[in-house]
């Protein structure tokens, strides 16, 4: 009898532990590194380039983030860099609403000429994960750079092959002249 509740013990555990493991499994990533090619679409111009995104949680629901993209066409070079504090809330295990408010710099050369600005950014979005394997983004980022606004809307997705990698796609509508789409890998830690 001592032998079957042991086993019935031990087998909650087990149950216990696995379930806390599918659900971290579920909840959306704040913990990465991702490396995207990346196209702009300016006005019917293609300017091609990459870009690295980073993201470390800390504490409960605080993370940082920055990014740094370069894109370059013909003789004209442009570097943005950002970095920023999140805050992230989740709603469900598998989805959470976040805020983001950074610094960002930004910098345009063309031949022997160039001109930069730094500004900040505010973004808020929501992430859900579906399944095991596919995450989704869904947020809007106001910028303030070059004495000018904007807002860019951005969806995207990531599909893990496995807990550690993914393969990440999304699209970023800036307005009616412009777009930006990346393609990337993803690692999750």
């Amino acid at each position: 009898m001592k032998k079957f509740g042991l086993v019935v013990a031990l087998s909650a555990v087990i149950g216990l532990a696995s379930t806390a493991s599918m659900a971290a499994e579920t909840s959306p990533s704040f913990d990465f590194v991702t490396g995207s090619y990346i196209n702009l679409d300016a006005d019917g111009t293609h300017i091609g380039g990459a870009q690295i995104d980073y993201s470390q949680s800390f504490g409960e629901n605080f993370f940082g983030y920055g990014f740094g993209r370069y894109l370059s066409k013909g003789d004209i070079d442009n570097t943005s860099l950002a970095v920023g504090l999140g805050y992230k809330h989740h709603i469900g295990s598998s989805t959470a609403v976040y805020g983001v408010l950074g610094f960002a710099y930004d910098d345009v050369s063309w031949g022997s000429m160039g001109e930069s600005d730094t500004g900040y950014i505010v973004s808020a979005g929501v992430r859900h994960v579906i399944g095991k394997a596919f995450e989704i983004d869904v947020n809007v980022q106001h910028v303030d750079l070059w004495d000018d606004t904007e807002q860019n809307y951005t969806v995207s997705g990531k599909y893990y092959i496995n807990p550690v990698w993914a393969v990440q796609a999304g699209y970023t509508y800036v307005d009616g002249d412009n777009s930006l789409m990346s393609l990337g890998l993803s690692y999750n830690f």
